[in-house]
């Protein structure tokens, strides 16, 4: 009985040691069996490695702080200098008992502070809304070892998650000094964040320069100009954005929100959208090809265009094209099937017979609707029609361009002629190289300043003769060089006015077959018999038919060139004219 009872002395003992070693290696916390929560902790502080160890019986937990506060315990296994103080502790007290005895104690020890879990610092939400924590406190992005940490939004440095790190902070001389220097300086209780009117007239002001195609450098007179007008306002005096702030806004900022709400929509399951191709025609040694996207807006309730993405290019073969169309949809998680429209211009690689991104799209979306671009094709129609008028007049349009462009000397003798002629001082324009209808404008100002231009380069050739200036001024001498002109200005510009029907930014669908019916009769009227006109549809009527042309004299050629005609005939041969009218109705045959 003796020997029980010294053995079971001894257990409790050995059970008394291991759990002041637990204690002092600060591997769990004790609790009291009679739920005491009036004991107290003592912090044991040894830089970031610092372990909070309760020396007193802790109670259960009665709110989520206290729960966080339990988690929030950093234990530290590998401290060496506490296992030390152990293994002194145990030989102390077990001295008494055998070696074998105080090795298993030894032991035990070491296996459980080895497959203890690490407790980590983690950061209480509950702490915002706390009166002391909540206009200063914010969660930290920094962690450490899985140990989160708090923000102290005044002094912009890093605490550790623990409440009572969090509140010494809050008492320190630092965060009372920065605390007060910002309650003097302002009285608005909002202090820590910028005023959402502010950021609201800066992000418009960015949103204007995107829209009016205005430059960057605009907003670095802009912005100190409305601080001047407006000293009563307070946004316009806060506005604080230059160039380079007004740049990042759009691009970083404005542009991705624009582009993720766009790709969202349209990656809807059902979402149908069509796409417009088109890569770039410019001088530049990088080949880019530009998207526009069109889809139904069910919050606007209305058919939409807008800008999709502009990618660079390595090739410019069908095969790279589609590559390109096929990549700007699917690396954006937009199904590929949601497509169903395509339009680009109508060069072979978009639209060729055989080999050319219209095949390779139709090959993989059979239903795909594939529209060629229609202000590209009344181009193309007004340029093929245009090629049978003599060369020198397309010529003379050209010639008489590039010989005034980038020239100041040759412009300033030609305002002496201007002024002697008693027209307008007007510059001489210079038509586009890949757009036919470019040229009514031209024809417009030649037209315009036609006496001018023959008695400028008369002297021109007297003064500084060349192969061109003579070639311009034989075609300015020629009679029907003016009738030509304005045969020119008449059709062109009712090509013109249809192709303005393709350029609204809303759908024109509902016009399309009025206007379409509508220079098909104005066009047929000039040269085709009115009784055929007015008895059949002009979609029905057989355009090539020459029992219903009209006679080479009643061909209409426009007001001008019919006046024009008129004096002419008093004047030219009847060889000539014959040959004039001959040009003219190729092009309307």
């Amino acid at each position: 009985m003796d020997k029980w009872l010294i053995r079971e002395s001894e257990n409790k003992k050995l059970q008394q040691v291991l759990i002041m070693a637990l204690v002092m290696m600060s591997i769990i916390p004790i609790h009291n069996n009679n739920n005491n929560n009036s004991g107290e902790g003592t912090a044991i502080d040894k830089g970031e490695g610092r372990a909070s160890v309760p020396t007193a019986v802790v109670g259960l937990p009665n709110n989520e702080c206290e729960t966080q506060e339990l988690h929030e315990l950093e234990i530290t296994n590998n401290n060496s200098d506490n296992l030390m103080v152990v293994e002194n502790l145990i030989d102390d007290e077990l001295g008494h008992c055998s070696p074998s005895k105080r090795l298993k104690v030894h032991a035990n020890i070491k296996q459980k502070s080895a497959q203890h879990t690490i407790r980590l610092s983690k950061f209480c939400n509950s702490w915002l809304k706390e009166p002391e924590f909540a206009k200063w406190l914010a969660k930290s992005k920094r962690q450490k070892k899985g140990h989160e940490y708090a923000l102290c939004k005044i002094c912009n440095c890093d605490i550790i998650a623990h409440r009572n790190d969090i509140r010494r902070h809050s008492v320190s001389e630092k965060h009372k000094y920065n605390y007060n220097t910002i309650v003097n300086a302002t009285q608005d209780t909002n202090f820590l964040t910028v005023d959402d009117s502010i950021k609201r007239a800066e992000l418009k002001l960015c949103s204007l320069l995107a829209s009016n195609n205005i430059s960057f450098l605009f907003m670095d007179t802009l912005c100190p100009l409305m601080s001047d007008i407006f000293p009563d306002s307070k946004i316009a005096s806060s506005i604080a954005m230059k160039r380079t702030k007004a740049t990042t806004v759009l691009k970083e900022n404005l542009a991705s929100v624009f582009k993720n709400e766009l790709y969202e929509i349209v990656a809807k399951p059902g979402q149908f959208f069509s796409l417009i191709m088109d890569e770039t025609t410019d001088r530049a040694t990088k080949k880019q090809c530009a998207f526009t996207i069109i889809y139904f807006c069910e919050k606007s309730n209305k058919v939409v265009t807008k800008f999709f993405d502009m990618i660079e290019m390595n090739g410019s073969n069908a095969s790279e094209l589609y590559k390109c169309l096929k990549q700007v949809i699917v690396e954006k998680n937009i199904p590929f099937s949601n497509l169903v429209g395509f339009s680009s211009d109508t060069t072979n690689v978009m639209f060729g017979e055989h080999n050319s991104v219209y095949t390779l799209l139709k090959s993989d979306l059979p239903n795909v609707v594939c529209v060629k671009c229609s202000c590209h094709m009344i181009h193309l129609a007004a340029s093929k029609a245009c090629k049978i008028l003599p060369r020198s007049v397309e010529d003379l349009l050209r010639n008489v361009g590039s010989h005034f462009n980038r020239s100041s000397g040759r412009t300033e003798r030609f305002k002496e002629f201007q002024e002697f002629f008693n027209t307008e001082i007007h510059k001489i324009l210079l038509p586009a190289m890949t757009r036919w209808l470019s040229m009514k404008q031209c024809v417009d100002r030649i037209l315009e300043q036609y006496d001018p231009l023959e008695a400028y380069f008369r002297e021109e050739v007297f003064r500084d003769p060349s192969k061109t200036t003579e070639e311009i001024l034989d075609t300015f001498s020629n009679k029907f060089t003016r009738m030509y002109l304005e045969f020119m200005s008449y059709i062109l510009g009712l090509l013109t006015e249809f192709n303005k029907l393709f350029q609204f930014e809303v759908p024109m669908f509902h016009k399309l077959k009025s206007e379409s019916q509508l220079l098909l009769n104005t066009l047929s009227s000039n040269y085709i018999k009115s009784d055929f006109l007015r008895n059949m549809n002009v979609f029905d009527l057989d355009h090539k038919n020459p029992n219903i042309f009209c006679s080479l004299d009643n061909i209409y050629l426009g007001i001008a060139a019919n006046e024009s005609l008129a004096e002419l005939k008093q004047n030219a041969s009847e060889k000539d004219i014959s040959i004039f009218f001959k040009k003219l109705s190729t092009i309307l045959y």
